[in-house]
């Protein structure tokens, strides 16, 4: 009786290459949606910077890992917890720049992947 071989190395490696460029394409991608968030962010940030130059400490991070890729905007001053979480958020401008951008970036991310 004889069967049907089939070989699926091909198949395979074809999926294994998908995945790095799904990954690169997001990396990529993430970097860029990253730093136009931080432009609007120093853009719209609600204080003036004093001494400290918080507006000028906003950047952004991309890690990748298990398939996930984040984009984390931060402040890196001391006294920006306190910005972001005191005095009812007045001043907060990290947590609303994510807010304002999460649908553009998924939206984005999708093109990119489609592509």
């Amino acid at each position: 009786m004889s069967g049907i071989k089939f070989d699926a190395s091909s198949l395979l490696k074809g999926l294994t290459e998908l995945d790095e460029k799904v990954a690169k394409a997001s990396e990529l991608y993430g970097n860029t949606a990253g730093t136009k968030m931080v432009n609007d962010a120093k853009k719209n940030a609600p204080w003036t910077d004093g001494p400290f130059k918080s507006r000028q400490s906003i950047d952004h991070e991309v890690i990748s890992k298990g398939g996930q890729t984040e984009i984390r905007l931060r402040g890196n001053t001391p006294h920006f917890k306190y910005l972001e979480f005191c005095h009812e958020k007045k001043w907060a401008i990290l947590w609303p720049t994510i807010q304002k951008h999460t649908a553009e970036v998924l939206k984005g991310w999708a093109k990119v992947i489609w592509k």
